[in-house]
């Protein structure tokens, strides 16, 4: 009811495993990802997610890079919804069951918003830089946070995403 599907996106090199299945259901769509996707995936079409070019889903859908981090991953801001929508950013989750709960209790997010030890600690490249596009995420007019591991964040979304992001300075 929404309309066709235009365009399908791997927002990250680790959000990929269901593009050929994605591409068979909608043929028609146009295929994005990082350099690490094309990899992965070298029998799909799929175009290369790049900071020096503008894409067809623009003005209506914002992108940017998380600079300062060992993989590429896209960020995407919604301005209509005023959504803002990550991968693996952040995570939201409460586990129901002991692996879970172990899991999330070792990557500092269980029960609250928060940035994983993977994402803050082995694949952060340079603080500085991933502060500077949290810095430019805060500028977008931001309501509603989702991301793909746990419940969105409905209220306060900018608030929670600066004390989420605090540890790269976000907070200033």
């Amino acid at each position: 009811s929404l309309g066709d599907v235009a365009y399908v996106v791997a927002p990250n090199p680790f959000h990929h495993m269901f593009l050929p299945v994605a591409f068979q259901m909608f043929p028609e769509a146009t295929l994005y990802g990082p350099a690490a996707v094309q990899k992965k995936h070298p029998r799909l079409p799929i175009h290369l997610l790049d900071a020096s070019q503008s894409f067809p889903w623009e003005p209506h859908i914002q992108h940017v890079l998380l600079d300062g981090l060992r993989i590429d991953e896209w960020v995407f801001f919604h301005q209509e919804s005023k959504t803002l929508m990550l991968t693996d950013l952040l995570f939201n989750m409460q586990g129901s069951d002991l692996p879970t709960k172990l899991m999330l209790y070792l990557e500092g997010v269980h029960h609250k918003l928060g940035c994983t030890r993977l994402v803050s600690t082995l694949l952060l490249r340079d603080r500085e830089l991933l502060h500077a596009t949290c810095q430019g995420i805060l500028n977008w007019n931001f309501q509603r946070l989702l991301m793909c591991h746990g419940r969105p964040v409905e209220k306060d979304a900018q608030n929670a995403f600066r004390k989420a992001m605090a540890f790269t300075g976000a907070s200033s």
